[in-house]
């Protein structure tokens, strides 16, 4: 089940950013079962006012999503499994730095920015 969650998760995404940018989805689509879950975790995260509150979304539903499936398992190999992914889980968030964020989202920005091809009000090339 996390797999076919965390497949809608990323899906929906892609297709949600191709959307956003007008491009198409299919090719970066992997075929999988949808997760209703997982498709909402999505929306949610691409809602979120800036790259690090929707990556925060995504780690809190992620940890819901896992505790759902560790729910009356007493230490079987799923509330083993269950529990190693919100080791992953905490590893991640931990790794979460606003300031370093903030700075590779500027480099990257400036670097679309001083590639790409736009013009001005006259339709000259800037």
């Amino acid at each position: 089940r996390y797999h076919h969650w965390e497949l809608s998760l990323r899906n929906e995404l892609a297709r949600l950013r191709a959307g956003r940018m007008q491009k198409p989805f299919d090719k970066y689509l992997k075929p999988g079962e949808l997760e209703h879950d997982g498709v909402k975790a999505a929306q949610a995260a691409f809602q979120a006012e800036d790259p690090l509150q929707g990556e925060l979304v995504i780690e809190r539903e992620r940890w819901s999503f896992i505790e759902t499936l560790a729910v009356n398992k007493y230490f079987d190999i799923e509330y083993i499994i269950a529990y190693s992914l919100m080791l992953q889980v905490l590893e991640r968030r931990a790794r979460f730095d606003a300031e370093k964020g903030s700075e590779g989202y500027r480099t990257v920005y400036r670097s679309v920015l001083e590639t790409a091809d736009y013009r001005d009000e006259s339709g000259e090339n800037k």
